[in-house]
Parts: structure tokens; C-alpha cells; sequence
């Protein structure tokens, strides 16, 4: 149990916890990862904002969108590209069709496949190793 989980039962049952110095160097370093990511997600957010009111701007400022498109555009992705060069450089921004379409649920709770040559093993936590989870079967015996 890691000390997150530690300071989440210790308020489920409302009851202090106290810190060793190991647990707070473990706080600080999860506090500076989720910083990273934070400073990450907002600097791509920034860039993208940038883009976005540059083109606008080439086009008159403004664009109508349909809701049908707007919907569709969670399929693609914006690559950026910064050439290296000091004079003349340009920022190439293009659009390619991400790859990451998600199957919908059946309403019959079955898969959105039926073929099983699409699952992925997920290995257990003992060791990497995919372990057969099935009940022996009486038979076989």
C-alpha cells in the first residue's frame, strides 16, 4: 500500500495519519510528476490555441462548424513541426487521422468483436507472466 492509499483509508475511517519522512519525499515526488503533467498538457493546449487563432486569423477570423464535424474531429490529430533554421523558419502544423477508434459496447453486454484475434493478454502483477485464469475443467482429469 502506497502512502496515497494510506492517507485515503486513514480519512475513510477519520482517523490521522502520521508521516514518515520516506512518505513525505514519496508526496513530493508525485505532487512534482502530476506538476509536469500538468505543465505539459497546458503547454500543448497553449500551442494548439495558437494555431488555431493563427488559421482563423488567415481566414477571415471567423468559421462555421457543424456539430457533425466537431464530433468527427476527435479522430484526428494536429502534428507541429518547428524547423530549425534562424532565418526563415516556419512552423508546420498538418492533420492526420488518429488511429484510436474505440469499439462500441453491444447492448447485449457481448463484445464489439466477436474474433479473439484482437484481445490483448494483460500480464498479472506477479511477474509479467500471463497465467492461465480458467477453472480445471473435471473432465480433463
Amino acid at each position: 500500500m502506497n502512502v496515497i492509499e494510506k492517507l485515503a483509508k486513514s480519512a475513510e475511517v477519520n482517523h490521522g495519519l502520521q508521516l514518515q519522512p520516506i512518505h513525505v519525499k514519496e508526496i513530493v515526488t508525485i505532487l512534482q510528476g502530476m506538476q509536469m503533467q500538468i505543465a505539459s498538457d497546458q503547454g500543448r493546449s497553449d500551442a494548439l490555441t495558437r494555431i488555431l487563432a493563427v488559421t482563423l486569423n488567415q481566414l477571415g477570423g471567423a468559421i462555421d462548424i457543424e456539430p457533425e464535424l466537431f464530433a468527427d474531429a476527435e479522430h484526428y490529430a494536429v502534428n507541429v513541426d518547428w524547423d530549425d533554421e534562424a532565418e526563415g523558419a516556419v512552423i508546420h502544423a498538418t492533420l492526420t487521422r488518429s488511429n484510436l477508434d474505440v469499439p462500441e459496447v453491444q447492448d447485449n453486454g457481448g463484445t464489439a468483436s466477436d474474433s479473439e484475434a484482437d484481445v490483448v493478454p494483460v500480464p498479472d502483477a506477479t511477474g509479467g507472466r500471463e497465467e492461465d485464469r480458467r477453472e480445471p475443467d473435471p473432465d480433463e482429469a
